[in-house]
């Protein structure tokens, strides 16, 4: 099975966050909505708009997590702390939604909840690639060693645009990279996800050419996985959480 993942890394804790986020997805890929939330298998919510103040709630709580069986949906939410970024994750049968939504929903929520980087890119059971299977792997204590491999699509914010340059990124020879907000540039490796499913040699290639423009050592690396890679300073405190009234 081929699965789209949506990843998301943020400092932003406004109190609309958690709000955003189900708004956009409800909007951006409808098909890919899952059907509960939890904290615990035992506490099943439904993802409905009714029960917004139960998701904003477990939102709050520092991670929980949502899902649907049939068609495979998956995702959670980890608040960060003043020394890791937090993480969103969402994946989905790559069926349920096309290109441009996918892309649409990473512009507009990086935006929106200022992300420091986020990404586009399919999976399969196992990954397609050994760079692949870091995206399995990419947390948001990651970041502070090396970003994963070049994913399909990206969203870089003011750290990386610092660390590679704004022009440098703009000028990345593939299928588009253009501002998409304030400090934040957006770059597609292809003009179709499913290429990195059915026409690897071509992603592979974008990806070279990615790594010989910003550098490979800014790369998470197969071959030494457990080096310090070439990363942003990012200004601490990375995350304050708001105060957070007990119900």
């Amino acid at each position: 099975m081929i699965k789209t993942h949506i990843y998301f890394f943020t400092r932003s804790t406004e109190s609309s966050e958690p709000s955003l986020f189900s708004s956009l997805l409800r909007q951006h890929l409808p098909r890919a909505c899952p059907k509960d939330f939890y904290l615990g298998k035992d506490d099943l919510i439904s993802f409905i708009e009714d029960n917004i103040d139960r998701f904003i709630d477990f939102w709050w709580h520092g991670h929980f997590w949502w899902r649907a069986k049939k068609p495979k949906i998956y995702g959670h939410t980890f608040l960060g702390t003043v020394h890791e970024h937090t993480s969103i994750l969402h994946l989905f049968e790559t069926r349920l939604a096309d290109d441009t939504a996918c892309c649409d929903f990473l512009i507009e929520l990086s935006r929106k909840l200022h992300a420091d980087y986020a990404f586009i890119q399919t999976l399969g059971d196992p990954p397609f690639s050994p760079e692949d299977k870091w995206f399995n792997n990419a947390t948001s204590l990651g970041l502070q060693y090396a970003l994963p491999c070049v994913p399909w699509a990206a969203c870089y914010g003011p750290p990386y645009l610092e660390l590679f340059g704004k022009e440098n990124l703009l000028e990345l020879p593939v299928q588009e990279a253009r501002e998409v907000g304030p400090d934040l540039v957006f770059c597609q490796l292809t003009s179709r996800l499913l290429d990195t499913v059915d026409n690897q040699p071509l992603i592979q290639e974008r990806r070279e050419a990615v790594y010989r423009r910003l550098g490979r050592d800014a790369f998470y690396d197969p071959q030494k996985p457990d080096r310090q890679g070439r990363v942003p300073e990012f200004k601490k405190p990375v995350v304050v959480r708001p105060e957070r009234k007990e119900s």
